[in-house]
């Protein structure tokens, strides 16, 4: 498999059926049990506005998430239903699946690494 076929591969099933989409599903809801876990623990420690920061700070990822999963669902169909009989014009579409396949992929593992860090470092900033 070449760079380029990589974008045809990862969209060549919707969503709920992709392997890579289920990983970063996991990786989503393991950080929002994290985030239910400390909101929990920390309730009473955390001030209005501090538990509305906090939910709006898992509301986004949910968020990227959701839209995620309606691109991919998008994406696959077109991948799925368009095979040019022009080389050139298949090619730039794989390139372009591709470049969406990185994209949707870091940007989702980006963004809950950053919301994981940023609770585990609220876990070690608040008390006991």
């Amino acid at each position: 498999m070449t760079s380029t076929d990589f974008g045809r591969w990862y969209f060549s099933k919707p969503p709920h059926k992709s392997f890579f989409f289920l990983l970063q599903t996991i990786y989503l809801l393991v950080v929002l049990g994290m985030a239910l876990l400390l909101g929990k623990h920390y309730f009473s420690w955390l001030s209005p506005a501090g538990l509305w920061w906090m939910c709006l700070s898992v509301a986004a990822p949910v968020i990227l998430w959701i839209r995620a999963w309606q691109s991919h669902a998008k994406l696959s169909e077109i991948s799925l239903e368009h095979r040019a009989s022009d080389p050139n014009e298949q090619a730039r579409l794989d390139r372009i699946l591709t470049e969406a396949a990185y994209l949707e992929n870091t940007g989702l593992g980006i963004t809950l690494f950053v919301l994981m860090s940023a609770l585990m470092a609220v876990s070690k900033i608040l008390p006991r």
